[in-house]
């Protein structure tokens, strides 16, 4: 339809040159509904460069360090390429639901990310092991992550059962955006974190904070981690 539609406005364009000098305006329903989704499609891309720029600097104020907040945010900025790939692979449109996508896969993966983000900081500054920081972090909060990824997933993947084909296509897309930015979140940003703690040891001394590790937080950690009361 909407490929119909700016043909519609294409001929109704050429025709209008006919007229020489004259000023004139092409209306009607069509192309009104034609210039609503251009309008939205246009105002979203800029809203999501906006909304990740923002996004950036604010968990960099909060992690107060660029690189970690900058990081935090590769499983976004994955999963909204993923997405859009999906999107034109499966053959898709963006209309007025499935342009909210981008904004969606933001708030989702930045929650993803900071889970995961914060459990490896608290535990490797406890530890200063990077190897069982990355464990302890997708064996449980992982496990946390999951459960919420499939309880949103299976909630808008109802919506693929609808009658109506932009519900359909927003259920699907939604719940795909959920699945990335969950795996992204697991399977790429621990190895990164870890990374970035390999290279912060070796040039600073320290992960998260000066000095050794706490023997007070160690033995709390090592308690919890073999289920020993």
């Amino acid at each position: 339809m909407t490929k119909q539609f700016e043909q519609l406005n294409k001929e109704l364009t050429d025709d209008l040159s006919d007229y020489g000098d004259a000023t004139s305006l092409i209306t009607g329903p069509l192309l009104i509904t034609l210039s609503i989704l251009k309008n939205m499609t246009e105002s979203q891309i800029l809203s999501t460069g906006i909304c990740f720029v923002l996004a950036a600097i604010m968990l960099s104020l909060i992690y107060r360090n660029p690189l970690l907040g900058l990081i935090a945010m590769i499983p976004v900025t994955v999963s909204i390429i993923w997405v859009l790939g999906s999107i034109y692979f499966i053959g898709y449109t963006l209309n007025i639901l499935t342009i909210t996508v981008t904004s969606i896969t933001i708030g989702v993966g930045i929650d993803y990310a900071c889970y995961i983000t914060e459990r490896f900081r608290s535990v490797v500054d406890r530890t200063g092991d990077i190897t069982r920081a990355v464990t302890e972090t997708i064996s449980r909060t992982g496990s946390a992550v999951l459960i919420a990824a499939l309880s949103s997933m299976f909630g808008f993947g109802v919506l693929a059962f609808a009658p109506i084909p932009p519900e359909q296509q927003f259920g699907i897309i939604t719940a795909l955006t959920l699945i990335y930015a969950f795996i992204t979140s697991i399977m790429i940003l621990p190895l990164v974190l870890a990374r970035w703690a390999s290279w912060r040891k070796r040039r600073k001394g320290y992960i998260i904070r000066p000095g050794p590790p706490r023997p007070g937080d160690a033995v709390t950690s090592d308690l919890e981690y073999t289920g020993e009361q």
